[in-house]
């Protein structure tokens, strides 16, 4: 601390305010930084490292403080590179000494020394900056070596000063390119656009915004993915290149023909000119290679099936030979060499022309009537005439029914329901007289129950005539044969007899009825009936006639419901003589159940091994007896 006498030692230099200053010989006085130096005296009284800057560039001088001055006896602007308050003549904060680009401003290192700084936000940035170039357009300081200022990597052409910018890469500069923005390699319309088939003439280009248009009037090419065509005179879509892709045949003349020649007219738009059509009014033919009028087109209008030869067919196929002229081929003419026939259609032999040769009535149908006008049609019966020609379509024998009674014309033998007098609706069944011998039968079931009689049929018609004689069924009698048929011819007689042979399965009275008609007919010629009494001598009982219009009637007539009730009837009377106590009548009553038991088995076992009733279906065990006395 200073003292107030000046004349003193540590004398104060500013004895009138407080202050710590010790150096440069000054005590006492305010030291706002503390560093030893009078505010008054320090040339940075609020920085404790710095006091001096005898050059005055706003740098202390102290090297070890804070922003030490680089250059302490020259005055200086410098703030970069550890070098402050040296000179810096373009003021970049580098000072002169290591600004490698003294007088350029915002630049100060040139590493490839080419004079272009690798600043890269000041000026004139070097591009390159580790390799020296004179480059200027594209980038400073790149290498450039045709030296017309494009950098070589930008530079479509480095080895031409002459030519640098190639917009779309295409080889051509964009001072000569007329499609500088579309790579193209056309050499001829114009240069360097689209050339999409690389024939030298450019694609169209459609006007766009500012795009320019080029259409095939200004010289485009009219076929622009065909590299051998590029005109086109006529406007028909074919090239006036003749040696080229479908060359234009016609090339100042519209046309659309397309098979042979191109691009020649066509009237008939099948794709042959005029010229080489041999059916120029027909789109679906257009070549006749044996000439005979049909076309080779399998697929167009009368195609010609054989085109390799001249035919005149025209039904089944057309342009084949046809010997006899009747429009079908002889390769499907049934009837070769007849011109009134030709098809079958529905394989019955007949023709599908109904006037020509063997006509077919029905030529969808297949049939095999011969008679009548309906040949070729259905004949269900195969009596040569049509189902709907034939008065009787179910009946081989009769076909026809001139007088529409119901009867047919056809009197042969066997012929169903022949009208004798067909001119005349009210006539019709011929005439015959049916007898039988004997008119009456007895028969004892015990000696046996087969019984036979004999029919006679004689009538005056002449010529052939056919008689069915059927015996009514009966269900108490069985017949060896119920329907016998005799004939009649110029040569047989007016009279024939027939044998009926008969089983009686039941005791009564029944009478046989037999009925003598035509085949095919529902009226009688005569009719005759037979008394037959089937008695049953082991039994007391009498004989009912035989009625067939009762259920119960059926019942009994059956031979094993009588044998049971007549086994039933004989336990009975066995009861009532053992009631009486008669010993006589008891053997009687025994002897007499014996012997019916005997009569019963017999008739049974007759009846189940009788070949007739084998042939009914009915063979089956015996009944067991009725039960004995007791």
């Amino acid at each position: 601390m200073g003292r107030d006498n000046p004349t003193g030692n540590l004398a104060d230099d500013c004895p009138t305010e407080f202050g710590d200053s010790w150096q440069n010989s000054t005590l006492g006085c305010p030291d706002s930084d503390m560093d030893g130096w009078a505010d008054e005296q320090d040339s940075f009284p609020d920085d404790v490292t710095q006091w001096h800057d005898i050059d005055g560039d706003g740098y202390g001088d102290n090297a070890g403080g804070t922003s030490p001055d680089a250059c302490t006896g020259l005055w200086g602007n410098s703030t970069q590179g550890n070098r402050l308050g040296c000179p810096d003549s373009d003021g970049d904060g580098w000072d002169d000494v290591i600004d490698q680009l003294p007088s350029t401003p915002s630049q100060w290192l040139d590493q490839d020394g080419d004079g272009y700084g690798d600043n890269a936000s000041g000026i004139f940035p070097d591009a390159c900056p580790g390799v020296a170039g004179n480059s200027t357009i594209d980038g400073y300081g790149c290498p450039d070596a045709d030296g017309d200022g494009m950098s070589d990597d930008n530079d479509a052409f480095p080895d031409d000063p002459t030519r640098s910018q190639d917009s779309d890469g295409d080889g051509f500069d964009d001072l000569e390119d007329n499609c500088r923005f579309a790579a193209g390699n056309s050499t001829e319309d114009r240069l360097a656009c689209p050339d999409t088939d690389g024939d030298g003439y450019s694609d169209i280009t459609i006007a766009v915004g500012n795009i320019t248009g080029w259409n095939i009037s200004d010289g485009a090419d009219a076929f622009p993915t065909e590299p051998s065509q590029w005109n086109d005179t006529d406007g028909d879509g074919y090239g006036d290149e003749l040696n080229g892709f479908q060359g234009d045949d016609c090339p100042t003349e519209e046309g659309y023909s397309n098979i042979g020649t191109f691009g020649c007219p066509d009237g008939d738009n099948d794709g042959v000119s005029q010229g080489g059509d041999a059916f120029p009014d027909d789109e679906t033919q257009w070549e006749d290679t044996d000439g005979d009028g049909y076309g080779d087109n399998p697929n167009g209008t009368t195609p010609d099936s054989c085109i390799l030869v001249i035919g005149i067919s025209s039904i089944d196929r057309y342009g084949c030979p046809d010997e006899d002229g009747d429009g079908a081929s002889d390769l499907n003419d049934l009837w070769l060499g007849d011109n009134s026939q030709y098809f079958d259609s529905d394989n019955d032999t007949f023709g599908d022309l109904v006037a020509g040769t063997d006509g077919d009535y029905c030529p969808d149908e297949f049939g095999t009537a011969t008679q009548g006008v309906m040949r070729g049609c259905l004949d269900s019966d195969g009596d040569g005439y049509a189902d709907d020609d034939d008065a009787f379509p179910t009946e081989k024998s009769q076909w026809t029914d001139g007088d529409g009674d119901g009867w047919g014309d056809n009197q042969s033998a066997g012929a169903f329901k022949p009208d004798h007098y067909p001119d005349d609706p009210t006539r019709n069944a011929g005439e015959a007289e049916l007898t039988c011998q004997p008119n009456s039968i007895e028969l004892d079931l015990v000696g046996g129950d087969y019984f036979t009689f004999s029919c006679t049929v004689t009538t005056d018609m002449v010529g052939d005539f056919t008689v069915r004689i059927e015996w009514q069924a009966m269900t108490a009698i069985n017949a060896a044969s119920r329907v016998q048929v005799v004939s009649f011819s110029a040569t047989s007689g007016q009279t024939q007899t027939i044998v009926f042979t008969g089983e009686a399965n039941d005791y009564g009275l029944h009478t046989l009825v037999l009925t003598a008609t035509e085949p095919g007919s529902n009226v009688a010629l005569d009719t005759v009936t037979i008394s037959l009494n089937a008695m049953d001598s082991s039994i007391d009982a009498k004989p009912s006639e035989s009625n067939d219009n009762s259920a119960l009637q059926e019942i009994l007539d059956n031979s094993l419901v009588q044998a049971a009730i007549g086994g039933l009837v004989l336990f009975l009377l066995m009861g009532l003589l053992v009631i009486r106590g008669k010993s006589n009548r008891i053997k009687d009553a025994t002897n007499r159940q014996r012997r019916a038991e005997e009569l019963v088995r017999a008739r049974i076992e007759r009846g189940m091994n009788h070949p007739t009733r084998k042939n009914f279906g009915l063979a089956g065990q015996l009944p067991p007896p009725p039960p004995p006395v007791e």
